[in-house]
């Protein structure tokens, strides 16, 4: 196992609220603090740099195959779209709070090595579980205060580099790190990221995917190849979060989502995997509060798509919620495509692995899921 010497971080996590259940506006009135702050995210850090050139032929799980990566963006000052000014409203930070639509809420992360390096064991567990002829990654996903947040404004956080540093160092070689920090960075001038709402936008999650197509081996499609679809009136959780602070709720923002144009169908089973009805991966009719939730509806169920890609890879995303908004960029490079969110599944990975035939296990989680102890000792007893 490779380890370089930790340095302790900054605070104990003392954290915020939780993203979502059924839906964003379905919440339980006893979420604990830890299972609140599971839905945040956060950077990825030290892995090599997306490379920029227009193709590059990847060999993964027995299989080649010739990925398209999307160009990086010319830099751009951060000034020009981090917040000016930052204030506490309840358990989150409202940045730019008189800028109208450029009024943004924030929630904090907090971090200390030792659980991140309990999460990168659970991760470790979970390899050894499924073997070599297996694929495991982790992606940690960065919350928006690792871009729209300055240092100055953010004094007593942690730093989520350096968090998921401990992750990394922690991880057994064989385990691929899908680091989409870099690449989230160099694009943070875009719309990737909610400002009413804890999660990130589809939009940065398709960005996020590129990553981990190139280290699959896999195709990416341009998003240009998938229908853009939107939502006004998108005001989400930081809203709920922040006790309905006016200038949030007279700001809301636009859900924008991306619908593959191959062939696939959509399964959906209980948290069992069984009772399988067909099903639609997008409920287009979610709105307001609940539009992020547009995209697979709920996150108790295990969700099964079969696509018409012929790479005989078979993709099993364990997830929280934050890994919901990329699933449609599954669909157009793996074969068939099976989602589970570790908080409600009554199954285990390495079950799952064994009967869908799964090639490739991706946990796409927000960072504070990598922090937050009662979610970590819930992957591992999946495992």
């Amino acid at each position: 196992m490779k380890r370089r010497k930790i340095f302790t971080a900054a605070l104990l996590a003392a954290l915020v609220m939780t993203g979502c259940g059924n839906s964003i506006s379905e919440r339980s009135d006893d979420v604990s603090v830890n299972d609140a702050s599971q839905d945040q995210t956060t950077a990825d850090t030290t892995a090599a740099p997306v490379d920029e050139s227009p193709a590059e032929t990847t060999t993964t799980a027995e299989t080649t195959t010739t990925t398209e990566t999307t160009p990086e963006p010319e830099p751009v000052d951060p000034s020009e779209y981090m917040v000016k000014t930052a204030e506490w409203d309840g358990n989150v930070i409202i940045g730019d709070r008189y800028e109208g639509d450029k009024v943004r809420g924030i929630l904090p992360f907090y971090s200390t090595d030792y659980i991140g390096e309990s999460f990168a064991e659970a991760i470790n567990e979970c390899k050894d579980a499924v073997g070599d002829d297996v694929n495991v990654y982790v992606m940690s996903i960065p919350l928006s205060s690792a871009f729209y947040l300055p240092e100055e404004l953010g004094m007593g956080l942690s730093d989520q580099v350096e968090s998921l540093n401990y992750i990394y160092d922690a991880l057994d070689d064989d385990v691929v790190i899908v680091n989409v920090y870099d690449t989230l960075k160099a694009h943070a001038p875009e719309y990737i990221y909610a400002r009413t709402d804890h999660h990130w936008q589809p939009l940065g999650a398709y960005y996020a995917e590129a990553v981990f197509a190139e280290l699959a081996g896999v195709p990416h499609a341009d998003l240009s190849e998938y229908e853009e679809c939107q939502k006004e009136g998108w005001c989400g959780s930081i809203n709920y979060y922040s006790g309905y602070v006016p200038e949030v709720g007279a700001h809301p923002d636009v859900y924008t989502y991306y619908k593959p144009q191959n062939e696939y169908t959509t399964t959906t089973y209980d948290s069992f995997f069984s009772d399988g009805y067909e099903s639609d991966l997008f409920y287009d009719w979610m709105e307001g509060e609940a539009c992020y939730t547009t995209i697979l509806g709920t996150d108790t169920n295990i969700t099964e798509i079969e696509t018409d890609v012929d790479n005989d890879r078979v993709l099993l995303v364990v997830k929280d919620s934050y890994g919901n908004a990329a699933v449609p960029f599954y669909v157009t490079g793996f074969s068939k495509v099976y989602i589970m969110d570790f908080r409600y599944a009554d199954v285990y990975i390495t079950d799952m692995v064994e009967k869908v035939g799964a090639t490739d296990v991706l946990f796409s989680v927000s960072i504070t899921s990598s922090f937050t102890p009662d979610h970590i000792e819930s992957i591992k007893n999946r495992i």
